[in-house]
């Protein structure tokens, strides 16, 4: 869904705000309507089943700090989930990653997409002045 995106990102291109924004918000409703249901049903497709990461992404370049807030509830469920999948019933001391480790991941990802310093420079001011991420430790 925000294979645009990624290209214009890795081209060192700012993605034009408008059709981000739609797709942002198709994505939305879509991940919402998919985290509704039973983790077995959960799709692999990411024009059914965005990729969170990707929203989160999206939501940072348009600095909408509701999404931000949303989609980072959205990724540590699915980071827990994950975990709980893949923990074997001799593993129960096993914990999940925290938000912290989770959100590292998704930024440096982010940051690390292309190598334009100018691009890089206004995603760092942008994650910077996002309420979400000025509440974390760290």
């Amino acid at each position: 869904m925000f294979s645009t995106m990624i290209e214009d990102l890795k081209q060192g291109i700012e993605p034009a705000p408008g059709p981000l924004r739609l797709r942002l918000q198709a994505a939305l409703v879509k991940k919402l309507a998919m985290m509704r249901l039973h983790r077995e049903f959960h799709h692999n497709d990411s024009k059914i089943n965005p990729n969170s990461e990707h929203m989160l992404w999206a939501a940072i370049l348009l600095e909408n700090n509701e999404a931000m807030e949303t989609l980072v509830t959205i990724l540590i469920t699915e980071a827990h989930d994950r975990h709980e999948a893949q923990r074997g019933a001799m593993d129960a001391r096993s914990t999940p990653p925290d938000l912290a480790e989770v959100l590292d991941a998704s930024l440096g990802d982010l940051l690390a997409m292309g190598t334009d310093t100018k691009l890089n420079q206004l995603l760092k001011q942008k994650i910077k002045k996002a309420s979400i991420f000025k509440e974390l430790p760290g």
